[in-house]
């Protein structure tokens, strides 16, 4: 399911604290402001993002998984799924309290 592949990628992420950290503040900023453009898109080139998410297995499949499309160099979250939003913000935050996350702090 959807959910099991959001799930899967933020498990693969647990290891980086700043990628599970920057990915839920990300989630976040789309949930609470889902007319804002700039808090539904990120420029794949980057070099925060790139460093941060873009570099660690697993980043870019997560925000694929929760509704962010390839579109002209960038990610943008085409779909305003909220439920879906929700599912990525409560796995990352289950990967926050893994043992590995922890590891990476």
């Amino acid at each position: 399911t959807v959910e099991q592949k959001v799930q899967m990628h933020a498990a693969r992420l647990a290891h980086s604290a700043v990628a599970v950290d920057t990915l839920l503040v990300s989630l976040e900023r789309a949930l609470a402001n889902p007319d804002d453009e700039r808090c539904r898109k990120v420029a794949l080139s980057n070099a925060t993002f790139q460093s941060r998410v873009g570099s660690v297995p697993g980043g870019i499949e997560f925000l694929q998984a929760v509704g962010y499309e390839p579109m002209h160099g960038y990610l943008v979250l085409q779909r305003r799924d909220a439920a879906l939003l929700w599912v990525g913000k409560t796995a990352l935050q289950e990967a926050q309290r893994s043992l590995a996350y922890r590891h990476s702090k």
